[in-house]
């Protein structure tokens, strides 16, 4: 999977922000208008950068054993350990177990 360097990204949106804010717009409205959604558009895309920039935490539950016990927990707090605990909870850590071993490689 490729990443894009995030402040290379932020450099280059400030540049054309910067051009469009000393765009000659005073004697059309029209172009006036549209420099200044241009310019708000920029910054909603900082926006977006700083938001997928956040900090993902880490899973708190490492090993299968306090997985096992928060699931229960989780279905029990639901009502659905009887109706479905025994079907589900195969499926769900089955996966979870898949999770793990695929962020230990």
């Amino acid at each position: 999977m490729k990443y894009i360097d995030a402040e290379k990204l932020k450099a280059e949106i400030r540049i054309i922000q910067q051009s469009l804010e000393h765009r000659d717009v005073h004697l059309n409205q029209v172009k006036k208008i549209r420099t200044e959604c241009m310019i708000e558009f920029c910054k909603r895309i900082f926006d977006v950068i700083d938001s997928l920039q956040q900090e993902q935490p880490e899973a708190m539950l490492t090993d299968n054993a306090s997985f096992t016990k928060e699931l229960k927990r989780y279905l029990s707090d639901t009502g659905n350990e009887k109706k479905r605990g025994g079907v589900i909870l195969p499926i769900i850590k089955h996966f979870y177990e898949l999770g793990l071993n695929t962020r230990t490689k």
